[in-house]
C-alpha cells in the first residue's frame, strides 16, 4: 500500500487540534515562487525583453535619425505575437495529450517487457496506460499458466 506523501511527511505535526507544518521555508524558495509562480509565466521576462528592445529601437531611431529603426516597435509586436502563438500551441498540445491519455513513447513496450518477465505469465491480453496528474497507471490483463 502506498502511503501518501502528506501522511508520511515527518515535518507535519499531527498531535494538535490544528495540523501545522514545522517546515521552515528558505528565502530562496520564497523568492523563486514569487519570480516564477507557474510555467506559463516564465515567458514574461522574455516578452518584457522583446518589448524593451522595441522601445529602445524606437528611441534610438528617433534620436539618430534612422527612419527604418522607428519601426522597431512593430517588429517587437510581431515577436510578442510569435511568443504567444508558440505558448498557445504548446499548451494546446499538452491539453490534447492529456485528453487522449497519451504516455511517453516506448513506455508501453517497457511495461509489456516487464510483465512478461514475471514468472508464470504466458500472455498479455490487454495493456492500457493512462496518466492521472504526474503519475502513470497501467491496466494489465495477463494470462497465466496453471503452474503459477
Amino acid at each position: 500500500m502506498k502511503v501518501g506523501r502528506e501522511i508520511a511527511d515527518p515535518s507535519v505535526d499531527w498531535s494538535g487540534p490544528g495540523v501545522r507544518s514545522r517546515r521552515r521555508w528558505r528565502w530562496s524558495e520564497i523568492l523563486w515562487a514569487l519570480i516564477y509562480p507557474s510555467r506559463t509565466q516564465r515567458v514574461m521576462p522574455t516578452v518584457s525583453g522583446v518589448v524593451l528592445i522595441g522601445l529602445v529601437g524606437v528611441l534610438a531611431g528617433e534620436r539618430l535619425g534612422m527612419p527604418w529603426l522607428v519601426q522597431a516597435d512593430a517588429v517587437a509586436a510581431l515577436g510578442v505575437a510569435l511568443i504567444v502563438v508558440l505558448v498557445s500551441l504548446k499548451l494546446g498540445k499538452k491539453s490534447v495529450d492529456d485528453l487522449l491519455d497519451s504516455v511517453p513513447a516506448g513506455l508501453q513496450e517497457q511495461v509489456a517487457a516487464a510483465a512478461k518477465q514475471v514468472a508464470g505469465v504466458e500472455q498479455i491480453t490487454r495493456l492500457r496506460l493512462r496518466r492521472s496528474g504526474p503519475e502513470i497507471f497501467a491496466d494489465v490483463t495477463l494470462a497465466v499458466g496453471h503452474a503459477a
